[in-house]
């Protein structure tokens, strides 16, 4: 084997595994965005039963559990999310510094404007039920345990408050 043609062998050997890897974190991504959905889906029906339950200590508490078990669990995930996203980074940077770029080989991930809208879902998805978690977590804590003077406790004030918004 001429030393051109190890060449090519090793560059397509470099760009299968550079490939395979960046499949790997790609598919690690998808499932931990996968089981933090269905964890907090599990994490908001069960903030709701609780909610409907009569308020009392134990109820309280609860909510505050689960608000923050659901916060937590988002936050575990923002980081994997992350720690895939600057190993597809390192994987990319060994694509391009073998030059695999400028070969026939197909690029195995997005360039430019693409690799940044392809990583938005994530992030949203991870910001948005951390800002809903949070939300409840300050909506339990300043509402529910304190009776209001016109004797409605907390819980009763707020959603009078919500279902009488225009």
């Amino acid at each position: 084997m001429s030393p051109d043609e190890r060449t090519v062998v090793d560059k397509f050997k470099i760009a299968q595994a550079v490939a395979d890897q960046i499949a790997v974190e790609q598919n690690l991504r998808s499932n931990r965005m996968s089981w933090n959905l269905t964890f907090q889906g599990f994490m908001m029906a069960a903030f709701a039963l609780v909610v409907a339950e009569d308020l009392n200590p134990a109820r309280i508490a609860l909510e505050i559990i689960i608000c923050l078990a659901g916060l937590s669990v988002t936050l575990a995930t923002w980081h994997g999310v992350k720690a895939a996203e600057l190993k597809s980074d390192d994987l990319k940077f060994h694509w391009n510094i073998h030059n695999l770029n400028q070969s026939r080989f197909p690029t195995p991930f997005s360039v430019g404007d693409g690799s940044k809208l392809g990583r938005r879902p994530p992030r949203i998805i991870c910001l948005t039920t951390s800002l809903m978690w949070i939300a409840l977590l300050v909506i339990t804590i300043i509402f529910w345990p304190q009776p209001f003077t016109d004797g409605q406790q907390g819980h009763e004030k707020c959603i009078g408050i919500c279902h009488n918004a225009p």
